[in-house]
């Protein structure tokens, strides 16, 4: 199977580049990534010939739909994060119109409350991403305060670096970086700390537990911290106060993250949803290669 998916990566996540990689340690596919300002929709499909396109509803190129109508054999594979109800259905009906096939959509929520009467949406949340890298020199502080606005940036301990994956708050916090990064310096610190949560539980939640020590939040809205133990525990699959330093149990969450979490474990799922039983059977033995060896 051969997939071309659009770089709709961020700041804050790096699914389309984990996905590509982890497609193409595969010896029953090929995957390529296509950013959009080097080359055109039209160029980049007759040189990949893929059988399925995944973008990113914040991404959709009008050109590669019109190529995928005229195709009548390219499937799409839609994240629809983001997306209300409203903006579900009219797209829905655009596809449907342009007789545009969609093999499934997926949201990275596992309660995200959209329906759809079309096609399947099936959850594949954020997973940790094994393929970065940590080249940075060795240091070690206390703690590294993860926020996503400047109300929550506050002190921690005697040794800390505030950390931002926003370009917001570049000039505000100690650390500005993209969540790809990031993984160069979680472990050069104690404790990850983050400070905010909402509806998707963030990459970096997953990232930091897998290449750092202790990840733990630390949230000033009683009603916030009672969501994250909750939210957190049904991911899990534990009994834990991910809230209370005290008490968390790092290797409990490591080895969740690590056995059911990855990015590998995400690409399964993507793949659960395609006639494609010889890929799941492969990317089985890769996660078993991967996990071991880490």
């Amino acid at each position: 199977m051969k997939f071309l998916i659009s770089n709709y990566s961020t700041s804050t996540q790096s699914e389309c580049m984990y996905i590509n990689t982890a497609l193409n340690l595969l010896s029953t596919c090929k995957s390529t990534i296509w950013n959009e300002k080097t080359i055109s929709a039209y160029d980049i499909f007759d040189l990949t010939s893929p059988d399925f396109y995944v973008t990113h509803v914040s991404n959709i190129d009008k050109q590669a739909m019109e190529y995928i109508k005229n195709s009548k054999t390219i499937e799409l594979i839609l994240n629809i994060t983001g997306a209300g109800q409203d903006n579900l259905n009219l797209l829905e009906q655009e596809l449907e119109s342009a007789n545009i096939k969609c093999s499934f959509l997926f949201h990275n929520s596992n309660d995200h409350g959209l329906v759809s009467k079309k096609n399947r949406i099936v959850s594949i949340g954020y997973g940790a991403d094994i393929f970065l890298g940590n080249n940075f020199p060795k240091y070690k502080l206390e703690n590294a305060i993860f926020v996503g606005q400047q109300s929550e940036v506050k002190p921690l301990g005697e040794t800390y670096h505030t950390v931002s994956t926003s370009p917001k708050l570049k000039d505000i916090v100690d650390i500005y970086m993209p969540i790809t990064q990031l993984s160069n310096i979680y472990d050069k610190y104690d404790n990850c700390i983050i400070r905010y949560f909402g509806k998707l539980i963030p990459q970096l939640f997953y990232d930091a537990v897998y290449y750092g020590n202790k990840v733990y939040y630390n949230l000033d809205n009683a009603d916030a911290k009672i969501a994250a133990v909750q939210k957190i525990n049904k991911l899990l699959r534990l009994d834990i106060d991910i809230t209370d330093p005290d008490t968390v149990d790092q290797k409990a969450i490591k080895d969740s993250v690590k056995n059911k979490h990855t990015c590998l474990h995400r690409v399964k799922s993507l793949l659960s949803q395609l006639p494609c039983k010889d890929s799941i059977a492969n990317i089985d033995n890769i996660i078993d290669i991967y996990i071991k060896k880490d």
